[in-house]
């Protein structure tokens, strides 16, 4: 590991995209998102600035990722490097930045590239790993994994970039929380509207869907069933006041009754408890109550 940089290589160089993440951290005691992407594009380019055709492995990456923690003690490897399971490509900054810079190398010639899948992974021994998947925009990435949320055009457009990587995070045992976690505008208001964008790159036919057209067919048996609804007070309310009024749309009325429709049993109060957990029933009757302000 001879063409690695070293810790005390690194505190002394010269480059502003390593001293000013540097100087930030020693001030702040943390990094922002575009500091790690300038940390990893400096790391890897000065270790193929040394040799351009030099292949790294995960026992590469691994030792670079404990680098970065080491000088950042605040930092997880995790964010540099995410070795590949199931077939799946590995992820992490170095890697992004890896990976960016070997297809521009090929793109103009300096290296070739071997006939593979894309997403192939080979590795023999953990002694080279040449992985050639889709490229991975780093300043996408450093937009949708950060906390600036002014630019809803910038943050929808970057989300669209990196469809293909973050399909491939998927693929991986990533849990629900940590993946909204790992892209901060899932967890606004907002971030509706970029799962949106993905259920539309997988299924463009769900653009076609229509839910109101869909309900105003079965609506008058949806309402039916539910007049046959015994000791529901607040359904058979919503149907006296609402149905057959003029003004009322009635695939809306169908919607806000069709919970009573499947209405649970009551959960048992918490023994002991001063504060009381609503049911599930009653929790669908304060959702359906409070839509009767929509009609």
């Amino acid at each position: 590991m001879d063409v690695f940089p070293t810790k005390d290589s690194l505190t002394v160089t010269e480059s502003f995209e390593f001293i000013i993440p540097f100087a930030y951290y020693d001030t702040n005691e943390c990094l922002e998102e575009e500091h790690r992407g300038k940390l990893s594009r400096y790391i890897i380019h000065s270790v193929l600035g040394k040799n351009h055709e030099r292949k790294l492995n995960k026992d590469d990456f691994k030792h670079l990722s404990s680098i970065l923690v080491e000088l950042f003690p605040t930092e997880v490897e995790s964010t540099y490097f995410v070795p590949s399971t199931r077939g799946c490509v590995p992820t992490g900054k170095l890697y992004s930045s890896y990976l960016n810079l070997r297809n521009s190398l090929v793109k103009v010639g300096l290296i070739g590239r071997e006939a593979r899948r894309v997403g192939h992974v080979l590795e023999q021994n953990d002694s080279s790993m040449d992985i050639f998947g889709p490229t991975i925009d780093t300043d996408a990435m450093e937009i949708i994994e950060g906390n600036d949320f002014n630019d809803k055009n910038a943050i929808e457009s970057a989300w669209k970039r990196t469809y293909d990587i973050r399909e491939e995070i998927l693929k991986t045992e990533i849990c629900t929380i940590d993946y909204v976690n790992k892209y901060p505008y899932l967890r606004t208001p907002a971030g509706y509207e970029l799962f949106l964008i993905d259920a539309y790159e997988r299924a463009p036919e769900i653009r076609e869907l229509n839910l109101h057209y869909s309900i105003s067919k079965i609506c008058s048996k949806i309402i039916r069933k539910a007049k046959q609804i015994r000791n529901e007070a607040t359904a058979s309310d919503i149907l006296k006041q609402y149905e057959n009024v003029d003004h009322v749309d009635q695939s809306l009325l169908a919607l806000i009754v069709l919970p009573f429709i499947f209405t649970p049993a009551p959960c048992k109060r918490i023994r002991g408890s001063t504060v009381n957990k609503a049911s599930r029933a009653e929790a669908y009757r304060f959702f359906c109550s409070h839509f009767t302000a929509y009609l």
